[in-house]
C-alpha cells in the first residue's frame, strides 16, 4: 500500500551516502539602480560555495565570490578556501577553533553576523580599504561561558553565540582576498565581544 501524501510530504530529503557531511552555501545581491545617468540591473557581489564535514573535529570550506569591476565585467574569485580544526572545549572556554587558509578576519565576519541591515554590498569598513572580511592567514577563537540557549540561536542569532561573549585572535599576509601582500610584514588583529548579562 503506498504512503498517504501528507506522510510523502513530510518525509527528509536524505543526501547520498557519498555526499553526507556536504553543506552548499550560494547567496546573491542583485539590485535595480536608477538615477540622472544611470538605470541598471546589477549582480551586485554573489557567492557559491560549500562547506564539508571531513572528520569530527575538521571542516573545510570553499566559497567564490562574484562581482562586477568598473566595466561591468563579472568576475570570479575565491572568497574563503580554508580547513578548521574545531573542539568543545570547556566551561570557560567553550567551542576553540582554529582557521588557516583563506580565512575569515575577526571583525568584519562578526559585524556582518550582528548586522540586521546589511543588504547587497560591502561592509563600509571593507567598501573604503579599512579592513578585510578575508586574507590568507591563521585565526583562532572561542566561546565564553558555553553557548546561548537553541532557542535563543533560532530567534536571535547562532553566530557567536557564546554566553558571555567570544574572542578571535588572527595573524594575516596583510593584502586581504583580493590582492597579494605588498611587503614581508605580517598582520595582527583581534577582537573580544563580552555579554555581561546572557
Amino acid at each position: 500500500a503506498s504512503k498517504p501524501a501528507a506522510q510523502k510530504a513530510a518525509q527528509k530529503f536524505e543526501l547520498p551516502a557519498a555526499l553526507k557531511g556536504f553543506h552548499p552555501i550560494g547567496l546573491f545581491y542583485l539590485s535595480y539602480q536608477n538615477g540622472r545617468d544611470y538605470n541598471s540591473f546589477l549582480l551586485k557581489r554573489g557567492y557559491f560555495g560549500a562547506d564539508v564535514d571531513i572528520t569530527s573535529y575538521l571542516t573545510a570550506r570553499f566559497v567564490t565570490d562574484i562581482t562586477s569591476d568598473s566595466t561591468g565585467d563579472v568576475k570570479l574569485r575565491a572568497k574563503y578556501i580554508y580547513g578548521k580544526f574545531h573542539g568543545k572545549g570547556n566551561k570557560a572556554i567553550s567551542s576553540p577553533y582554529m582557521e588557516f587558509g583563506l580565512a575569515h578576519m575577526p571583525w568584519l565576519d562578526f559585524e556582518e553576523a550582528i548586522n540586521g541591515f546589511r543588504m547587497q554590498d560591502t561592509m563600509f569598513l571593507e567598501r573604503n580599504s579599512i579592513f578585510n572580511s578575508a586574507d590568507v592567514g591563521v585565526l583562532f577563537g572561542s566561546d565564553f561561558g558555553g553557548s546561548m540557549s537553541s532557542d535563543y540561536k533560532s530567534k536571535v542569532d547562532s553566530h557567536y553565540a557564546g554566553k558571555y561573549g567570544s574572542w578571535q585572535v588572527g595573524i594575516y599576509n596583510g593584502g586581504g582576498y583580493h590582492a597579494t601582500e605588498q611587503n614581508k610584514n605580517k598582520v595582527v588583529e583581534g577582537r573580544v565581544t563580552i555579554r555581561p548579562a546572557p
